[in-house]
């Protein structure tokens, strides 16, 4: 029986796994023919297309309906229980999110105990 030097095995492995990379894997479905069988696009004019463009410019009309639409869903909204923050609502919120962000700065986010079990397993691995 011989003897293997510790890892000889590694080689066979690496070059298995480089020549297994180097080959394309079969396609049950292969792309490329379909995308050739493929019939051409239709092409459709632009004209009508950069018309419509055109058309639908935002006027002083299209601001006045679109804040109309925005009002009514914001009463259904409402009536449905729910409401927009207001500024002073999001200026209450900031600012206790800014107290609790310099509490957790603070803080010590690793408990005494959680340290020294970290600090054990550092030195058990550093053991190894």
């Amino acid at each position: 029986m011989s003897r293997f030097r510790k890892g000889s095995f590694l080689l066979p492995v690496a070059l298995g796994m480089l020549l297994a990379g180097c080959t394309a894997p079969p396609l049950a479905d292969d792309p490329a023919a379909r995308l050739g069988a493929a019939p051409y696009p239709v092409l459709v004019p632009v004209e009508p297309l950069l018309a419509e463009a055109a058309r639908r410019r935002i006027t002083p009309e299209t601001t006045a309906e679109i804040r109309d639409r925005s009002g009514a869903a914001r009463r259904r909204a409402g009536r449905a229980g729910s409401r927009a923050p207001a500024a002073g609502d999001l200026a209450a919120r900031a600012e206790r999110l800014r107290r609790r962000a310099a509490a957790l700065r603070n803080s010590d986010p690793v408990s005494d105990s959680e340290r020294d079990k970290l600090a054990q397993a550092l030195a058990r691995r550093a053991a190894r």
